[in-house]
């Protein structure tokens, strides 16, 4: 059977009903704060950026949420120019989280205000020769939250 003749009538698709296996549960989405709402709603969105068309994840990758957080952080220290880090990553409101080392729920333990300050550590010490190491260690743990972050919000694990 030859798919490209066009000259044979085409016939309507049937629609048939899907077997209810194939059905998921509605996603539901943990508690967020109005930040957390924002930064995944931009993430996700680069997934519909012709400028990410050509990329395997579209945008949607630990690179790019990573400058969202970044962006976000800049313009919350020209804000409050005269406050420390902590007081600038408290003033985002994070959702606060349990983690496995901190059972009592924090906002310094919530998936992305520790990834952000991941980066925040990494950016302060490109000063100091003596925390390569640490670095290292540091951009280990990013890639490994970046897995909490994916199963926290999107019940999402390799």
């Amino acid at each position: 059977m030859d798919i490209t003749n066009t000259s044979r009538q085409e016939s309507p698709i049937s629609v048939m009903e899907i077997d209810e296996n194939f059905y998921e549960e509605e996603h539901i989405w943990p508690e967020m704060s109005d930040v957390e709402k924002e930064i995944i709603l931009e993430w996700l969105s680069l997934g519909e950026n012709p400028q990410y068309a050509n990329e395997s994840c579209h945008g949607v990758n630990l690179r790019e949420l990573i400058k969202i957080l970044v962006k976000k952080y800049n313009v919350m220290s020209r804000n409050m120019p005269n406050t420390s880090i902590l007081q600038r990553i408290r003033a985002f409101n994070w959702t606060p989280y349990s983690s496995s080392v901190n059972i009592t729920p924090s906002v310094l333990s919530n998936p992305l205000c520790t990834l952000l300050m991941y980066r925040i550590i990494i950016e302060m010490s490109k000063d100091c020769p003596d925390l390569n190491d640490e670095n290292q260690n540091l951009n280990t743990r990013i890639v490994e939250q970046f897995e909490v972050i994916k199963l926290h919000y999107f019940n999402l694990s390799n």
